[in-house]
């Protein structure tokens, strides 16, 4: 069974074919990509704490990255005016201001305007891939703003470091939506 995606002024018409699957693309400047692990550089972000990016998506303000977190580390408080997808790869954390507890293989859903304190929790640290729909608001203890990242700030950054640090900046080029 195949279904054809075609665009038109009023709606979206969709034809069947069958025993097919066939979605033309809608950004044909998309492409699928396979990272390596050598190519994505760990990048500190707040002390104890380095990401891995894995994708800026800058037509939706979006990132995607795999945040490393040292024993005791954790992000300060902040909160995401959209929504936030995690998958917890290994360690264990928890959000202060909630009780849950994540571990590996906890998947993990933030509604927007939730306001946290991340923590890792143990002696191992964590690793948790995190998909960011949006800015990433950061907060002092009144919950007023003290600093703003977003996809084009954190690329900026990256781009950045990378260069400072004499990296091929192409992989930041490979990993960008623009």
């Amino acid at each position: 069974m195949t279904f054809e995606i075609a665009k038109t002024r009023e709606t979206s018409a969709y034809s069947q074919k069958q025993n097919e699957f066939y979605f033309p693309s809608v950004n044909s400047m998309m492409k699928s990509y396979a990272l390596a692990e050598a190519d994505a550089k760990w990048l500190e972000y707040e002390t104890g704490t380095f990401n891995r990016f894995m994708q800026f998506n800058l037509v939706q303000n979006t990132f995607t990255t795999v945040l490393k977190c040292m024993p005791g580390a954790g992000l300060e408080l902040h909160y995401h005016p959209s929504f936030v997808i995690a998958y917890c790869l290994q360690g264990s954390w928890k959000y202060d201001e909630f009780d849950w507890i994540a571990e590996p293989d906890s998947f993990i859903f933030e509604p927007p305007g939730e306001s946290h304190t991340l923590r890792v929790l143990g002696d191992e640290g964590m690793t948790t891939m995190f998909y960011v729909a949006g800015p990433l608001v950061q907060l002092d203890k009144d919950f007023k703003q003290v600093g703003y990242v977003d996809a084009f700030s954190l690329r900026a950054n990256a781009y950045k470091t990378y260069q400072e640090n004499g990296w091929d900046t192409a992989y930041l080029d490979k990993i960008t939506i623009m």
